[in-house]
């Protein structure tokens, strides 16, 4: 006989009802949908419908792949596939649902498959959490990560044309901004004429204009032009509406749709006019940002490249001056360590020196000059090649094995890490002027801003690198002081300061902000060195000048996005933390992480996670160090952690290197995802509970199949006078046993949702009396059971069958709880809500209830799993010694009789639960009221038996036809309709079992037989407590005809007699 259900039927009921699942699945902010295995939506929760835009009436009517982007389904189906056919529990990917207006969203989605007992997917629970902004972000993010490397890239072109810039920073700006074409102009000095320089590649293609025209009137231009006009960004979103400002199009011009121009400055000069048209969207405030900034870095760079080609000619000519002039001069270069190696020297040096150069190339200066070793020099040479200056000597003996003489020497960086050295004989004064003068070109060429001052503070020299920093000339700087410079940004107390300093003949170094001729503001890293006479006196200042402006501007600009990455890590809902690579202690922490694991700020930070005691076992710890170690980077990692309070909390780690200063960190991010970890545990619970279900409807069914021939057979016997005294007895504990028999498999279904309870007044002291026999057995010989009734207790309305259970499951608990032995209390009361001694849930409605204490003296329960004693599954038994399913069954089975249950624990001291069940208002059932068998009334119509099992067929047989009915039998739905063809006529009423083999169940027959005989009455039996299809299908009236088994010959009987003998029975 077949024992298979509907899977499909069968998944609906389970997942409904589950009322703790239920509840999280509507209020779950994540949402979460059902979908079957064909992709069709089964059910969603509000969140999801938020989600997608559609509600779940609309979503019943689509697939998955109707509300996908089409770019993002076949990745998801792969997904799911791999997960399948791995025999993966879940999967987890990113995609994008299509809302019915059109608008897409971002979702992180989790599909868990729920699978029959063969392993094949039922159907999927998806978990999609709303990402878009998160999204957005990322976008946002790359973007900065293009245009940064752009203008990286931009930075490292030393050697490119202006052109080549120009068209490398405008087709960055056209993939920048999503447009399709681009183009720049320069504008003239008075910014009356705009020059077009250059047009984006797919610009100079698309365009038809036989001779482009390159110079255009500013006021003369139409809407391209407003951007110079008006100074500002021009955006135009409907370029094709009417405007003003437009003055046509050239024949051939390519197709404007939208169009953003700015303009690029220099100072507050414009120099020109940048812009980029038919972007496939609006254009917005963060386009005009990244076209701005891609053009400011490009004409920085342009500048760059011009100054570096001036600096280059310069430096041509510094080379050609220093071969052929009269003086020596040595080139060196620091490399690394302390290693100063002569690159190059003029013909002078070798001439004085009597040496050939080319053998010292490539030599330490010590090296090259050995006797230089242990006077110092060499030092003074590097602290000038790294730290800029000059430095001279108006006499130097030398001494080694190739030469001797006394040198007047000058040494100056001409380069960071560069330096040169002149030098003179003595001997010579002609030559030493022109050593000077020699010396004078090679100030006048220095890449830093010079300016000497007596010692009164009146200019005697700059250099061209100073006019050119500064705007003034050697005839406009000379014989002034150069408070001319001073911009107003310092105080007097600085400039005081700083002489003050000089005067004492010690070098000063600072920052200062100044003034150029052309009052533009500038910032400057200067030196001022005094210079001392022979006789020691103080006689000039040298200040040496480097424009810092630019750095400057950097640094505020690091500066800015510092402040932004704080309010972006401070104000993150997500834990964020920055911790030492070296030893792991915490330099800054988020509030969300504070939040997440209960410490104070001043509690954290210097400590690391191992001190506080974060990491609940050490080799979470480990793990995550060893990842670091071999990646560098740590991604979505779960890992566990323990809160101030103790509590552990499941959490998705995410690390990544960072550097703060010199110091090598760790930023990590931490998600807590222990509401998650529990919904996806009572997901998988629900899919044991299906399998329970499954295997105890099954069981079930062959069972009551059993029991209800024993149970027939026994009254059957027991109303044959025939049957000696002696021999009745044990045909009545036979009874009984089968009676017990079918409460036991009541109890099996009740626990699966497999079928209702049947509640029925019930008197809680008699119950307890027949059970304490067996409570004794259960508890053992070394546990007093000690029961308390209260007098006069009224009756419950309750399922014998399923209180018994919760008894047992209650003194097996205590059994355990005591296993030196003890006693275990039972006693009852009656209690009224209002009672303040006895707490009730909340839920629960005032009246009167019956109160079940039990209580031992036993080991009572910690406190850490009180709030999972009513969990399924949950044990803290051996592995084998408990299921994890008594205390669950007498949640489960209190709250379906409309009550409630509470415990005390006290360890060491024991535990006591109360079970309260409402008080019923209809009497107890006195046992002279059941039927039995002689007192149904019989007849003489014909019935067609219909069964597959022989045993309960038979007994069915013997009973009717011991009342007087003529019975045609078959053993399945389709020998009945072989006999029906034959004797239709002469058939009163169909008995029909529900299940049967051979693809003809019960209701399939009862409907055909129906139809051909309307008014044939039927009755159906099952061993299952909800046969597939029935009560979906069968009235209110029809339900009434339906004989659960294990069934009595009595029941039998008598619900034959009723159903004949009534007139209008359905």
């Amino acid at each position: 006989m077949s024992t298979s259900t509907s899977p499909t039927r069968s998944d609906t009921e389970i997942f409904r009802s589950e009322a703790k699942f239920r509840a999280i699945f509507e209020q779950s902010a994540v949402g979460i949908v059902r979908v079957d295995a064909q992709g069709r939506f089964l059910e969603a929760n509000g969140a999801f419908e938020q989600l997608v835009g559609r509600s779940t009436a609309r979503l019943q009517t689509l697939s998955v792949a109707d509300i996908t982007n089409p770019e993002d389904y076949p990745q998801e189906v792969a997904e799911v596939r791999g997960m399948v056919k791995e025999g993966r529990r879940s999967c987890t990917f990113e995609k994008r649902f299509r809302r019915e207006n059109g608008v897409e969203v971002w979702a992180r989605v989790s599909v868990t498959s729920v699978r029959d007992d063969t392993g094949k997917p039922q159907y999927y629970l998806g978990m999609c959490e709303d990402i878009t902004e998160r999204k957005k972000i990322e976008a946002a993010l790359k973007l900065e990560e293009q245009r940064r490397a752009a203008l990286l890239q931009l930075s490292q072109m030393f050697s490119a044309s202006k052109r080549e810039l120009v068209s490398f920073a405008l087709e960055e700006s056209v993939k920048l901004t999503g447009s399709e074409y681009g183009y720049l102009a320069f504008t003239s000095e008075d910014e009356s004429v705009l020059h077009m320089y250059a047009w984006s590649g797919k610009a100079r293609a698309d365009c038809r204009i036989p001779e482009p025209k390159l110079d255009y009137v500013v006021s003369e231009t139409g809407l391209w032009g407003e951007a110079i006009r008006q100074r500002k960004p021009v955006m135009t979103n409907d370029y094709p509406a009417a405007n003003p400002a437009k003055k046509g199009f050239p024949p051939g011009h390519v197709p404007l749709i939208r169009h953003l121009n700015i303009p690029v400055f220099d100072g507050s000069r414009i120099v020109a006019v940048a812009g980029v048209a038919n972007k496939s969207e609006d254009y917005d405030e963060s386009d005009v940002r990244q076209l701005s900034l891609m053009m400011d870095g490009m004409w920085r760079q342009i500048q760059r490249t011009e100054a570096d080609l001036r600096l280059r000619e310069s430096e041509s000519r510094f080379r050609n001056i220093v071969k052929s002039s009269p003086m020596g001069m040595h080139l060196y270069a620091a490399e690394g360590g302390d290693r100063l190696v002569l690159q190059e020297a003029n013909q002078a040096a070798d001439q004085i020196l009597g040496l050939d150069h080319q053998r010292l190339v490539g030599l330490d200066v010590e090296e090259a000059f050995p006797g230089l070793r242990g006077t110092g020099l060499k030092e003074i040479y590097l602290r000038l090649c790294r730290e800029g200056g000059y430095w001279q000597t108006e006499q130097f003996d030398y001494r080694d094995h190739r030469l001797s003489g006394a040198f007047e020497v000058y040494a100056f960086q001409t380069s960071p890490d560069h330096l040169a050295v002149m030098f003179l004989e003595i001997s010579s004064r002609l030559k030493a002027q022109a050593d000077l003068h020699l010396l004078g070109f090679a100030l006048q060429s220095a890449a830093n801003a010079i300016l000497i001052t007596d010692r009164g503070g009146k200019t005697v020299f700059v250099n061209r690198a100073f006019s050119q920093l500064t705007g003034w000339s050697m005839e406009e700087a000379q014989g002034r002081n150069p408070r001319f410079l001073n911009s107003g940004e310092q105080p007097r107390e600085f400039f005081a300061e700083m002489w003050e300093t000089i005067l004492a003949g010690r070098v000063w170094c600072g920052e200062l902000c100044n003034r150029r001729k052309d009052g533009g503001f500038y910032m400057q890293e200067q030196t001022i060195t005094p210079v001392r006479s022979p006789e020691g006196q103080i006689t000039h200042f040298i200040a040496i000048q480097q424009d810092i402006t630019q750095r400057k501007r950097m640094e505020s600009e690091l500066q800015i996005s510092r402040e932004r990455f704080q309010k972006i890590f401070h104000g993150s809902p997500v834990a964020i933390g920055i911790c030492t690579l070296a030893d792991s202690r915490f330099l800054d922490v988020n509030p969300s992480y504070l939040k997440m694991v209960g410490y104070e700020r001043s509690e954290i930070i210097g400590e690391t996670a191992s001190s506080l005691g974060l990491w609940v076992t050490p080799e979470q710890r480990a793990r995550l160090v060893e990842a670091i170690r071999q990646n560098g980077r740590v991604h979505n990692l779960e890992i566990q952690l323990r809160t101030k309070q103790g509590k552990i909390i499941d959490v998705l780690t995410s690390v990544e290197m960072m550097q703060l200063g010199l110091e090598p960190c760790l930023l990590f991010i931490n998600i807590d995802i222990t509401e998650r970890k529990q919904l996806e545990s009572r997901i998988r619970q629900a899919a044991k509970m299906e399998s329970i279900g499954t295997l105890a409807g099954g069981v079930a069914h062959d069972f009551n199949n059993l029991l209800t021939v024993m149970q027939g057979r026994a009254e059957l016997l027991l109303c044959n006078p025939q049957i000696p005294a002696s021999a009745r007895p044990g045909l009545q504990e036979i009874a009984g046993a089968v009676e017990r028999g079918s409460r036991l498999t009541r109890q099996l279904l009740m626990f699966s949702r497999k079928t209702p309870i049947k509640l029925a007044p019930l008197d809680l002291t008699e119950a307890l009396a027949n059970l304490t026999k067996m409570l004794q057995r259960i508890i053992g010989e070394d546990i007093a059971l000690e029961v308390n009734y209260a007098p006069g207790l009224p009756p419950v309305l309750a399922d014998l069958g399923l209180l018994e259970q919760v008894v047992v499951n209650l003194a097996s608990n205590a059994r355990d709880a005591m296993p030196d032995g003890g006693r275990l209390t039972l006693s009852t009361q009656v209690v009224r809500r209002a009672d303040k001694s006895f707490p009730v849930a909340p839920q629960r409605v005032p009246g009167l209830f019956v109160c079940l204490k039990a209580r031992d003296t036993g080991l009572g329960i910690p406190p850490e799993i009180q709030p999972h004693i009513f969990e399924p599954f949950f044990t803290t038994k051996e592995a084998g010694k408990g299921t994890g399913l008594g205390l669950a069954t007498v949640h489960g089975i209190v709250e379906q009789h409309q009550g409630w249950i509470e415990f005390d624990t006290q360890p060491a001291h024991g535990t006591e639960f109360r079970v309260f069940l409402p008080v019923s208002s209809q009497p107890v059932a006195s046992p002279n009221e059941r039927s039995s068998l002689a007192k149904v009334r019989g007849g003489t119509e014909t019935i067609l038996l219909v069964e597959d099992e022989p045993v309960v067929r038979s007994l069915a047989q013997s009973v009717l036809a011991l009342h007087g009915y003529r019975v045609l039998e078959a053993e399945s739905g389709v020998a009945a309709m072989e006999v029906w063809e034959k004797r239709a006529a002469e058939i009163h009423l169909l008995l029909t079992d529900v299940i049967m083999p051979h693809g003809v169940d019960g209701l399939t027959l009862a409907r055909q037989l129906r139809r051909q005989k309307p008014g044939l009455k039927v009755i159906f039996t099952s061993g299952y407590a909800s046969p597939r299809g029935l009560h979906e299908t069968l009235s209110d009236k029809e339900k009434r005809w339906f004989l659960q088994k294990p069934y009595s010959p009595a029941d039998l009987a008598r619900l034959v007699r009723q159903l004949l003998d009534e007139q209008d029975p359905f």
